[in-house]
């Protein structure tokens, strides 16, 4: 496609285009950085800059640099932030940044369900449990079906001793996904716990049903059947 040198929304439009194809993120990113050459206050064009870079091209510290420069122009650009609060935590373990940039979020839309989830994990791995479960309450209050959030909670149920509710969360998880592994372990550890090994056998054949190569379950199985005499 021959375009314009200087047409800006040509070039944006031809990088959204090729950004749909995998073999293509190097191309798009080429034709969104030509758009920020034209006019540097595109703040849509730095932000895909830095996704295509964050999640493609495994480059975080100048996905990084490029979020900060879309947030620079529009500091309302809520995916923007978003996405450098997840770079903060996969990449770089600043996990106090990142709570400030899923704040930024929820300061311009308050149910942005995967900001409270982001946020959750991000003060979960701050080891500010109690917050944590208060974020991951919020995302499920806005999406009952997010089962990673469910799962996630009932982790740090367990770290404050409220066993009773990470039960209860975990089987919400795996009422969202019946596959859901960690959610079906963590189950059976503490159906284990309370000597209910017929019901933690059960959660624990469901993993091996679908991840036969799931060495904790399988051992788990083995612990269950000799308090069962089987």
């Amino acid at each position: 496609m021959d375009i314009n040198p200087e047409n800006e929304t040509a070039w944006y439009q031809k990088g959204v285009i090729l950004n749909e194809h995998k073999e293509s993120y190097g191309e798009a990113f080429d034709c969104f950085d030509r758009v920020t050459q034209i006019n540097p206050k595109n703040a849509f064009a730095w932000y895909d800059k830095g996704t295509i870079l964050a999640r493609y091209l495994g480059n975080p510290a100048d996905a990084l640099r490029y979020f900060d420069e879309a947030t620079r122009i529009d500091d309302a650009f809520d995916l923007a932030w978003y996405d450098k609060g997840v770079v903060l935590c996969s990449a770089y373990e600043r996990y106090d940044d990142a709570i400030k940039c899923f704040d930024k979020v929820l300061k311009i839309n308050p149910e942005d369900e995967d900001a409270w989830f982001n946020k959750g994990n991000a003060l979960y791995d701050s080891h500010r449990v109690e917050e944590a479960v208060q974020a991951f309450e919020r995302a499920v209050e806005l999406n009952p079906e997010l089962g990673t959030a469910w799962t996630n909670m009932g982790i740090a149920y367990e770290d404050l001793d409220r066993t009773e509710d990470a039960l209860k969360a975990y089987n919400k998880g795996i009422k969202s996904n019946r596959e859901d592994e960690v959610a079906l372990y963590n189950k059976a550890q503490i159906l284990m716990q309370m000597g209910k090994h017929q019901k933690a056998l059960e959660s624990l054949e469901k993993i091996l049903a679908v991840n036969p190569a799931h060495d904790l379950a399988a051992s788990a199985k083995e612990q269950c059947l000799l308090s069962l005499g089987g």
